[in-house]
C-alpha cells in the first residue's frame, strides 16, 4: 500500500518510518524546517520541494491507499491559523482522487478545556474535528481521528521534549507550560508506527471512529523535571501554570479492542539516548571565520598543501639520492608531477610542472650560469618532459572525472525518466483495470445490466422500491439516492425510500411549486440535471411517467464535481429507466390484482400480501432507507367492512390496512415517525378508533 504523510511532522523522528517502509511504500509531504527522513521504500518531499510538487502533484504521481495527516496543534503549538485550509485542501484530494482511508492525528489537550475557557485555538482545533465529521458523513471516504498526547523520538527532532533537554544542555532553565503537579503522558512515535501499520493491514470499516491513545508513560511535570535532573548535570524548571495547549493523560481502550495494540516504549528507559543525541545536535556548531573560509576552499587549500608538500619530499629525494650510483637517475621530479597530475587534474598537474622545472632550475645552478641552462637547446628536454608528463597525467584525470560526471547526470536523467515512466505505468495499470471491470463484470458491463434487471424482476412494489436504490448506489457509486412518489393532481411529491445519507435530511413530502425548473422539466418526461447549481436542487432528477402523467421521480440529491457529464448522466437514465419500468409494471399489475389482493367486501389487504410488504419494510427500516409505524387497531365490534371504511379515508395512499397472520387488523404507516404518529393518533380518536404501537425491532 502507498501511504502519505503530511501536515506538521516536527515531531516525528526517522524511527517511526523503519517498520512501515519494510511493509509499504511511504511518501512523506511536509513544509516543516528540520525534518531528515531517509530510508527504503521512503520519497521525502521538504521546503524546498514543495513549490515543484505540491500536494496535489503528489496526488497525482502515487495512487495512496491511505492518508495520514499530521495537526499543526501537536506538540503544543499555538499558532494553528491556517490548520483549517491545509485540513480542507488534504480532505479534498483525498476526495478528489477516492482515498479510502484518511488518519487525522490531532492533540488531546482541548478534552479538558471548559466551554467557557475555550480559546480561538480550542474552537479551530474543534472546527477541524468536525470538517473530519462532516466529510465522512458526505463521502466513502473512512476518516480515524487520533488524539495522542506528547510525542517524542529516540532521535533528535523539534519536539518539545527534546528543546527542553538542549535548554537544560545549554545551562538555560527548562520552561514548561503546565503546572507543576498536572499529570501529562509522553507516546513514542515507534508505538504510534506500530498502530497505523496495523491499521493500514486492517482498516476501519466505519465512516468515522475516534480513538484518544495513550503513551504509556503518565508523569507530572514536577516528576519529569526530577528524572531530568538526576540524568544531567544541570536542571532548572519555570513552570507556567497554564492549562491550554498542554497535552493531557487521556485515553480510552478502542485501539486496544480493536487492534491489540497498547504502547511498548518507556520513557524513562529511553531518556539516556535523547539526552545523547541532544547532546550531539548542540555540538555541531556553524563554521565561522576562518573555519567558514576554509570549509569554502578546503579543496584548493588540500591541493596548495599537497603541491608543496611532495615539491619539498620530491627536491629532498633528489638531493639525498644523488651520490648512490644504484638510483641516481630516478627523477622524483617527474613521480611528483605524475601523482600530483593523476591525483588532482590538469591545473594542479600543471603547476607541479612549473614547480618542477623550477626546482630542476634551481638545483642546476650550482654547476652553470642560467644562461647556459636556458639557452642551451639540450637542457630544455627536462623542461618539456615536467610539462608534457604533468599535461597527460591531468588531463587524463579531468577526463576520467568528466566521465564520471556525465554518467552520474545520465544516471540522475533515467532515474527521473524512471520514475515517470513508472507514475505512467500505474497510472496505466489503474485506467487497464478500471475499463477492464467495467467491460467484463462491473458497474457497466452488459452483465451488469443483466443483474440490475433480474433484481427489478418483481411485481412487488415495495420490493422495487428496496432493489431499486442498492442497484442504483452500486452502479452510479453514489449513497445519496431518493425515489418519490406524486399523485394525480398533487403538488407534493412523497418520499417513498431513500440513501441511509439522506434519512436525516430530506423531508418526508417535497413541495414541487417550491423548484419549478425542475418540475417542469420532468412533467416534459425529460431528465433535470443541476448545471446552473441552483440551490437545494438535487443535482439530477429523472422522471417516472405513467399513461403521459408523472406518477414518481427518482432523484440523486447531491453527485461530485466529476459526475456532472454527459457520461455519467447516460449511465443514470439508462438505471433510472429501468426503475422506471418496473415500477410501471408494478402499478399495472397492482391495478389488476388489488380486488384479489383485499378481503372481499373491504380495503383490508390479504395476510400473505400483507406479511409480504412488511417483510421488505423491515429490509427496508434496517438498512435505514426508510422508516415506519406499524399499529394494531381494535376492531370494537365493528366488522371489516365498516373497520376498513373509516380507517382508509385517514390515511395516505402509500399507507397499508392489513390483516396479519394472527387475524387481527394491522395499519402500516410508512415514513412515518414521532410528530406523524401524533397526527394519526388525533385522526382516530376522533372518530372513535383505537390502536396500540407494534414495536419493530
Amino acid at each position: 500500500m502507498n501511504i502519505l504523510f503530511t501536515g506538521n511532522m516536527g515531531a516525528i523522528s526517522n524511527y517511526f518510518f523503519r517498520g512501515l517502509s519494510r511493509e509499504h511504500k511511504l511518501v512523506v509531504h511536509t513544509a516543516q524546517p528540520g525534518c531528515k527522513y531517509s530510508g527504503k521504500n521512503l520519497e521525502v518531499y521538504k521546503v524546498d520541494d514543495l513549490e515543484e510538487k505540491p500536494l496535489d502533484k503528489v496526488f497525482e504521481t502515487y495512487h495512496f491507499g491511505m492518508v495520514v495527516y499530521f495537526s499543526q496543534a501537536l506538540d503544543e503549538a499555538v499558532q494553528v491559523f491556517d490548520e483549517l485550509e491545509k485540513l480542507e485542501n488534504a480532505l479534498f484530494l483525498c476526495t478528489e482522487y477516492r482515498i479510502e482511508n484518511f488518519i487525522y492525528i490531532s492533540t488531546n489537550d482541548m478534552v479538558q478545556i471548559n466551554v467557557k475557557e475555550k480559546s480561538s485555538r480550542m474552537i479551530l482545533v474543534e472546527a477541524c474535528e468536525n470538517m473530519c465529521r462532516n466529510f465522512s458523513a458526505k463521502t466513502d471516504m473512512h476518516i480515524l481521528l487520533m488524539r495522542v498526547p506528547y510525542l517524542y523520538g529516540c532521535a533528535y527532532v523539534q519536539n518539545s521534549l527534546c528543546r527542553w533537554i538542549c535548554s537544560l544542555v545549554d545551562k538555560t532553565p527548562m520552561e514548561c507550560r503546565g503546572r507543576s503537579g498536572a499529570v501529562t503522558d509522553f507516546l513514542c512515535d515507534e508505538d504510534l508506527a506500530v498502530l497505523i501499520n496495523r491499521i493500514a493491514d486492517e482498516p476501519i470499516t466505519d465512516s468515522y471512529m475516534e480513538m484518544n491513545l495513550p503513551g504509556g508513560n503518565e508523569i507530572t511535570f514536577q516528576e519529569l523535571g526530577n528524572v531530568l535532573e538526576r540524568k544531567l548535570d544541570w536542571c532548572k524548571i519555570e513552570y507556567g501554570n497554564r492549562m491550554k495547549a498542554v497535552p493531557i493523560s487521556f485515553k480510552d481502550e478502542i485501539a486496544r479492542h480493536q487492534y491489540g495494540w497498547f504502547p511498548l516504549h518507556n520513557l524513562q528507559e529511553d531518556l539516556p539516548a535523547i539526552i545523547r543525541e541532544c547532546k550531539q545536535a548542540k555540538q555541531v556548531k556553524k563554521p565561522k571565520g576562518l573555519k567558514r573560509w576554509l570549509g569554502r576552499y578546503r579543496n584548493r587549500v588540500r591541493i596548495a598543501i599537497e603541491l608543496l608538500v611532495l615539491f619539498g619530499i620530491a627536491n629532498a629525494c633528489n638531493a639525498l639520492c644523488r651520490n648512490n650510483i644504484y638510483i641516481n637517475f630516478i627523477d622524483f621530479r617527474v613521480l611528483y608531477v605524475v601523482i600530483m597530475g593523476t591525483m588532482n587534474g590538469l591545473s594542479a598537474g600543471l603547476i607541479a610542472a612549473f614547480l618542477a622545472v623550477i626546482g630542476y632550475g634551481a638545483e642546476n645552478l650550482h654547476y652553470s650560469t642560467w644562461e647556459l641552462l636556458f639557452y642551451n637547446v639540450q637542457n630544455w628536454v627536462p623542461f618539456v618532459s615536467y610539462i608534457l608528463v604533468g599535461a597527460i597525467a591531468g588531463y587524463t584525470k579531468d577526463k576520467h572525472t568528466s566521465e564520471l560526471r556525465f554518467l552520474k547526470e545520465e544516471g540522475q536523467i533515467l532515474e527521473r525518466k524512471y520514475l515517470f515512466l513508472s507514475d505512467l505505468y500505474n497510472k496505466a495499470v489503474e485506467n487497464k483495470n478500471r475499463f477492464n471491470n467495467q467491460i467484463i463484470s462491473y458497474k457497466d458491463s452488459f452483465g451488469r445490466i443483466y443483474a440490475v434487471v433480474k433484481r427489478l424482476n418483481t411485481t412487488l412494489t415495495d420490493e422495487i422500491f428496496f432493489e431499486a436504490v442498492n442497484s442504483l448506489e452500486d452502479v452510479l457509486e453514489n449513497q445519496f439516492v431518493a425515489i418519490y412518489s406524486i399523485a394525480s393532481n398533487s403538488n407534493f411529491a412523497r418520499l417513498n425510500v431513500c440513501s441511509k445519507r439522506l434519512n436525516a435530511e430530506l423531508g418526508k413530502s417535497l413541495k414541487l411549486s417550491d423548484y419549478p425548473l425542475m418540475y417542469d422539466c420532468l412533467q416534459q418526461g425529460l431528465l433535470f440535471t443541476n448545471k446552473s447549481c441552483e440551490e437545494n436542487y438535487p443535482s439530477y432528477a429523472s422522471p417516472v411517467m405513467r399513461e403521459g402523467e408523472l406518477v414518481g421521480m427518482i432523484v440523486l440529491q447531491y453527485v461530485e464535481a466529476k459526475q456532472m457529464n454527459m457520461e455519467f448522466s447516460n449511465k443514470f437514465m439508462i438505471i433510472a429507466d429501468l426503475v422506471r419500468d418496473s415500477l410501471i409494471r408494478a402499478m399495472d399489475y397492482d391495478s389488476v390484482t388489488q380486488q384479489r389482493n383485499m378481503l372481499e367486501g373491504t380495503k383490508i389487504m390479504r395476510p400473505e400480501k400483507f406479511e409480504s410488504i412488511l417483510r421488505i419494510k423491515r429490509q427496508m427500516q434496517e438498512k435505514e432507507y426508510m422508516e415506519y409505524v406499524l399499529l394494531r387497531i381494535h376492531r370494537d365490534e365493528r366488522d371489516l367492512a365498516e373497520l376498513s371504511e373509516l380507517v382508509s379515508g385517514m390515511v395516505r395512499a402509500n399507507d397499508v390496512l392489513g390483516m396479519g397472520a394472527d387475524g387481527e387488523v394491522y395499519l402500516l404507516l410508512a415514513q412515518t415517525s414521532g410528530s406523524g404518529l401524533d397526527i394519526v393518533n388525533e385522526r382516530m380518536h376522533s372518530k372513535g378508533i383505537h390502536f396500540d404501537e407494534v414495536s419493530i425491532s
